[in-house]
């Protein structure tokens, strides 16, 4: 039985929602500012209230009596909400246009009741919470459940509320541990090696900081440690209006409680909103350590199983007991929401062709064995058969660039076993070339007078400088890093084996093993900078490509991906390609529609060949939701492209949002009649309504560990059946190139645009530095 970390709102008279209607007044009635007028009345008086869809300056507030007035007002805004002495009007979830809004009312109301319990605090996000101690602490890390909140409507089924836990991982000491003055220049340079490892600051990233004045908790983030800076001598400072002659003495007038000293050690950090950085006390700041950067002890605590996580949302909503919407609403059914059978559905995984017309058949039955035999069988008909299309004029020679310290043996035996990889899936003749070097100002030199750019082996220590130096130093190249270190690793269980916990001794075939894992991996991202199809499916579904438009996390880039897959008697029978262009306005989601068109024009025509067949149907996914003028500049592009003969003139055109990261925080999970728990198989969807469509490409069968998180579809009036679009976005997920023998989780080409975006952004750290 398909189950989710939906808890489903009891009915009763109070979903019969009283609102009164406020009117706001202020010197700035931005969107953003009554959003932030709403959690306000949420978290200081407990009032649940929404903006009024489309309107700039009226609120609803969940109640039946007359709203007082209310004025809140920061330094640079005064808002005053004022009861309108309208009659009160009754919401009705039984009235589609009332739904939405109900289930906005109630989340707020669950909130404020989240926040009067104390139990949790919240950072950034008012739907976000973690508990209040860590429940963990290793290596100097502090660990923290963290949950997130969201009310959507369920159709029939009612109003659902999701909660979903994920981990937050902080530091346990304060930046005054590692800033602390007058420390022994031995212990100093171990904690600030402790500092920049756990900020990720070698990948030229800003660390992220939790600033705890005692009253909230607000984050910032790290700019500098100036030598010998205290609270006491940072001269005067502006804040919030008053002029104080330091740090200290602000401190000392608002947060006497906190007993900050004039010689405590101030460091500078910049707030969201503020235009320049400010001081502030180190003992308030802790890191908040990004997953990546967290010891590897504790590598594996954000994986949480189905089992432990449906368990700890029990706790979660125990907590809440015994009312936890208040007066808005009544509570919540039993246990999680078990959709009906209407509701989900099962995609059948595709057939899978490679070279010499050799195909894996998808599973007869849909069972964990047949899937997980029928993933594994991808890389053995690989190595067999071959890939599906390896392009002529690629280039045959794998050039190797290694540090001179490593010697020759180990980069040798890289290189030839990557060269021997490809020599069994493409059927044709590799050959290495080895370059080794003192510096990387030295390879690049030696590379660049090679008699054409082609794939290189860039084998370097781990300075961040030079891994992000030769993509940026070696343009025309195709780069596949390797580091050192890792390398060593790797070779290291090749020579000496792999430790066998049951025979307790080294096993020299586990090593071997290893060792070949390692060869395949590297290769199968090789033969894909070479332009090679691996294998492929035979469609995406009712469609004839899918073009993906996705924006950097940085919001420097978008990025616009292209895959057709379709018969073989069109041309181009299939083909991916992407481009990848700087942002216009980094401070917005937005992309220029001008821009957008562009790209998206050139996308195609980088595809079209001097035969090119007119696509019958394009399904267009854009990461998150289209964005404002952005569905002008998609539109543009499409009349352009009908105009070139490149879309035929009747096509089918679907618009629709899809999150990489799953909207609504909402995971699903299998219950089996003895009441286990376990991940949904690959290809479980579910229709959460009718603009929400949420599919499982990742399952039971190839997930070792965590939660199947699906990806989410979102419809937007654009498309003609949201479970096309999420039976297209599967279908496009199993191009799993990259690890054939473990279901991926993104389209092809969605994967391609964030692997492409997160690389230019590294070439731009690295050249602005």
């Amino acid at each position: 039985m398909l189950e989710t970390n939906i808890r489903v709102v009891r009915p009763g008279p109070q979903l019969c929602v009283p609102v009164r209607r406020v009117i706001v007044s202020g010197q700035t009635l931005a969107p953003d500012l009554l959003e932030r007028l709403c959690n306000l009345l949420r978290r200081r008086y407990g009032i649940s209230a929404a903006r009024i869809p489309g309107s700039v300056s009226e609120l609803f507030v969940a109640t039946d009596r007359q709203v007082e007035k209310v004025t809140l007002e920061e330094d640079n805004w005064q808002l005053t909400a004022v009861d309108s002495n309208d009659p009160t009007r009754i919401m009705s979830i039984s009235n589609t246009d009332d739904e939405s809004f109900i289930s906005i009312l109630i989340e707020r109301a669950l909130l404020a009741q989240i926040a009067s319990r104390s139990l949790f605090w919240t950072l950034d996000s008012p739907r976000i919470w973690y508990e209040k101690n860590p429940f963990q602490r290793n290596e100097g890390v502090a660990v923290y459940h963290r949950y997130e909140v969201d009310a959507l409507p369920l159709g029939d089924a009612g109003i659902g509320i999701s909660v979903d836990v994920s981990t937050a991982f902080f530091s346990e000491h304060t930046l005054e541990y590692y800033f602390a003055p007058n420390l022994i220049s031995g212990e100093s340079k171990t904690r600030q090696d402790e500092f920049h490892k756990f900020t990720g600051r070698q990948a030229g990233q800003k660390g992220t900081l939790l600033y705890n004045n005692g009253r909230s908790k607000v984050k910032c983030y790290f700019e500098n440690n100036r030598v010998g800076l205290t609270c006491g001598a940072t001269g005067q400072m502006k804040l919030e209006g008053i002029t104080y002659p330091s740090l200290y003495h602000y401190y000392a007038s608002k947060y006497s409680a906190l007993q900050i000293n004039e010689n405590d050690a101030a460091v500078q950090v910049s707030f969201p909103g503020l235009d320049r950085p400010v001081p502030v006390a180190a003992r308030l700041l802790s890191l908040r350590v990004m997953n990546d950067d967290v010891p590897d002890g504790l590598s594996s605590v954000d994986k949480i199983p189905p089992r432990n996580r449906k368990y700890l949302i029990e706790q979660f909503w125990k907590c809440l007991e015994p009312r936890p919407f208040g007066n808005v609403a009544p509570g919540v059914f039993d246990g999680f929401w078990r959709p009906n059978n209407e509701r989900v559905h099962y995609i059948q995984l595709p057939e899978i062709n490679f070279g010499q017309g050799q195909k894996a058949e998808p599973p007869d039955v849909r069972s964990v064995a047949s899937i997980k035999n029928y993933f594994r069988r991808r890389l053995e008909l690989l190595g067999h058969a071959g890939c599906y299309h390896f392009p002529p004029s690629a280039p045959r020679t794998i050039f190797c660039a290694y540090p001179q310290s490593l010697g020759e043996e180990i980069p040798e035996k890289l290189v030839n076993g990557i060269v021997n990889v490809l020599n069994k899936w493409t059927g044709l003749s590799f050959c290495s070339n080895l370059v080794s070097y003192s510096t990387a100002s030295e390879a690049y030199g030696k590379l660049r007078r090679a008699e054409s750019a082609g794939v290189v082996l860039f084998i370097l220590d781990e300075e961040p400088a030079v891994y992000y130096d030769a993509s940026f130093n070696l343009e025309g190249w195709r780069v596949k890093r390797v580091t050192e270190p890792v390398l060593r690793q790797q070779h290291k269980y090749l020579t000496n084996g792999v430790w066998d916990r049951k025979r307790q001794e080294y096993s020299l075939g586990r090593g071997q093993s290893r060792w070949e894992s390692f060869i395949n991996l590297i290769g199968l991202d090789v033969i894909q900078q070479l332009d090679a199809i691996p294998y492929r499916i035979p469609n995406i579904g009712p469609y004839e490509g899918q073009l993906i438009i996705d924006v950097g996390h940085d919001r420097q880039f978008f990025a616009v991906s292209l895959l057709i897959v379709r018969s073989e008697d069109k041309v181009p029978a299939f083909n991916i390609s992407s481009q990848v262009q700087h942002k216009a306005d980094h401070k917005h989601e937005s992309i220029n529609p001008v821009l957008l068109k562009d790209t998206i024009i050139n996308v195609f025509k980088t595809a079209k060949r001097r035969t090119f067949d007119p696509l019958t149907s394009l399904l267009i996914m854009r990461d998150g939701n289209v964005q404002g003028s952005e569905i002008g500049g998609i539109d543009n592009a499409l009349v352009e492209l009908r105009q070139l003969g490149i879309i035929s003139p009747d096509a089918r055109l679907d618009i629709v949002g899809v999150h990489k990261e799953s909207v609504s925080s909402i995971r699903l999970w299998d219950v089996d009649v003895r009441g286990e728990v376990s991940n949904p198989i690959e290809g479980t969807g579910l229709s959460v309504n009718s603009s929400l469509y949420l599919v499982a490409c990742t399952g039971e069968a190839t997930l070792t560990q965590g939660t199947a998180e699906p990806v989410a579809i979102v419809a937007n009036n654009r498309c003609l059946s949201i479970a096309d679009a999420a039976l297209s976005a599967f279908l496009a997920a199993q191009l799993n190139w990259s690890s054939p023998g473990v279901a991926q989780r993104l389209p092809l080409p969605l994967k391609r645009t964030d692997e492409e975006l997160t690389a230019r952004s590294d070439q731009e750290i690295r050249r602005i530095r």
